[in-house]
């Protein structure tokens, strides 16, 4: 494998990793009433370790999470992506315990 065809491998999983960053920062669709809300991460680089979550609670409630991952970069855009992964599926079991969430997901 030459240089450039090194170049190009890695500047197409930089694109994935991008895209599936993207995906995890997208606005869920949930039904509201008395809430309109929306987001948007506009970081520096293409790839970090800034993030945003909605996450539905019982009786018309809304959680927001906003965190940001030390560093730049693939490695901290992995890391949030493992972070939010974590707090969607604690919620499934956490219910509305917001503290509950956030031991499950610290430990």
């Amino acid at each position: 494998m030459t240089t450039d065809e090194m170049v190009v491998d890695v500047s197409q999983d930089w694109l994935l990793a991008c895209d599936v960053q993207q995906g995890f920062m997208q606005t869920p669709c949930a039904a509201s009433d008395s809430l309109d809300y929306s987001a948007r991460c506009r970081q520096v680089r293409a790839l970090g370790g800034d993030c945003y979550n909605f996450i539905p609670l019982k009786n018309n409630r809304l959680a927001l999470i906003v965190a940001d991952a030390s560093g730049k970069g693939l490695a901290a855009a992995l890391m949030i992506a493992n972070v939010q992964s974590s707090l969607r599926t604690a919620a499934l079991f956490t219910g509305d315990d917001l503290a509950a969430l956030l031991k499950v997901v610290n430990h």
